[in-house]
């Protein structure tokens, strides 16, 4: 399955970018969101245990990060999404070094050590999706 980014004004801005190819438990946020806002939500909500309501609550903090489409479309995709949210860290660190970071970025931005990180992008098998 090719991997669009949804939201079509993001791709627009973005400069191409091919990410990495998203294990299967994240496989669905993607399809739903697109690369980036996926991103987004993974690092706001990675680890929680999250409801995703069929309507979307304006100032909810699910609205404040994805919108109140992202979560409309996440909740069409409920049946297939693991209650906690994924963390995929090694997955995101991947994401982090196609937009080009450095190690030591990507470690801050995701809380990790540079050696965990280095570990991460060391078994990048260079399983790249569809450059967007």
């Amino acid at each position: 399955m090719i991997h669009q980014n949804v939201e079509g004004s993001d791709k627009a801005q973005l400069p191409s970018i091919r990410y990495p190819k998203p294990p299967a438990h994240v496989e669905v946020y993607v399809n739903s969101l697109g690369y980036e806002l996926c991103i987004e939500f993974l690092l706001a909500f990675g680890g929680a245990d999250l409801y995703v309501p069929d309507k979307p609550r304006a100032g909810s903090e699910l609205v404040k990060v994805i919108g109140p489409s992202g979560v409309e479309r996440l909740a069409e995709t409920r049946h297939l999404q693991q209650r906690r949210v994924p963390l995929a860290s090694a997955w995101l660190a991947r994401c982090f070094r196609a937009r080009g970071m450095s190690q030591t970025v990507i470690a801050r931005r995701l809380r990790r050590s540079e050696i965990t990180i280095r570990g991460y992008l060391k078994e990048d098998r260079g399983d790249y999706g569809e450059k967007l």
